[in-house]
């Protein structure tokens, strides 16, 4: 069984084909777009008929990778008939540590992305905002991130890529296929609060 993984949600784009218990992965970083890497990458390591599964990393995170991603692997399950599964980017981070309550992180400029697992990887806490004093002071729970802004060891590559792998398989076993892909937004766009702010003068 074949299944191919993809995440946009950040700078650098991540490609996943897992074939058994083997896998070839796919790293591109700091691109400008990813709609002009994502199919490129692809196309390199598979050949999309040959796929039984799909997953795809549906945020929080960049709005605009966030979008691409899921647009890309709802264009290849309707076209091709097949399941996909969708994971939070916050779920890929807590899925990096095994048998431990976690906090997933992620740097959102001027806030950060956080949610809250058990041991098991049930959602203690849903996607919210913390503010980095927030996060600095959680005891209870284990941080997990990939930034550089917290007095935390970022996790490398390769624990992100297991986590991306473990959190899809779980789904997948599960059969918790989710083929509407819906992204994990937190907060609203730039281009979302710039026209409420134009709204809210003109009106």
């Amino acid at each position: 069984m074949k299944t191919l993984l993809i995440d946009t949600s950040c700078e650098n784009l991540l490609v996943i084909l897992l074939d058994g218990d083997n896998r070839i992965v796919k790293k591109v970083d700091r691109i400008s777009t990813h709609s002009t890497m994502l199919l490129p990458v692809i196309n390199e390591i598979t050949d999309l008929s040959d796929i039984d599964y799909f997953g795809v990393c549906v945020g929080p995170g960049s709005f605009t990778g966030i979008r691409i991603g899921v647009s890309t692997i709802k264009a290849f399950i309707y076209a091709l008939n097949k399941k996909a599964v969708s994971v939070s980017s916050l779920e890929i981070l807590a899925y990096t540590k095994d048998n431990k309550k976690v906090l997933p992180v992620i740097d959102a400029k001027h806030t950060f992305y956080v949610a809250k697992y058990d041991e098991n990887k049930k959602v203690v806490l849903e996607p919210s905002c913390f503010t980095k004093e927030e996060v600095e002071k959680e005891k209870k729970f284990e941080v997990v991130t990939e930034c550089n802004s917290l007095n935390v060891k970022p996790i490398s590559i390769d624990e992100k890529v297991d986590g991306f792998i473990k959190a899809a398989k779980a789904k997948i076993t599960n059969q918790e296929w989710d083929n509407t892909l819906e992204p994990v937004y937190i907060l609203k766009s730039q281009a979302e609060r710039d026209l409420e702010k134009w709204l809210s003068i003109v009106i």
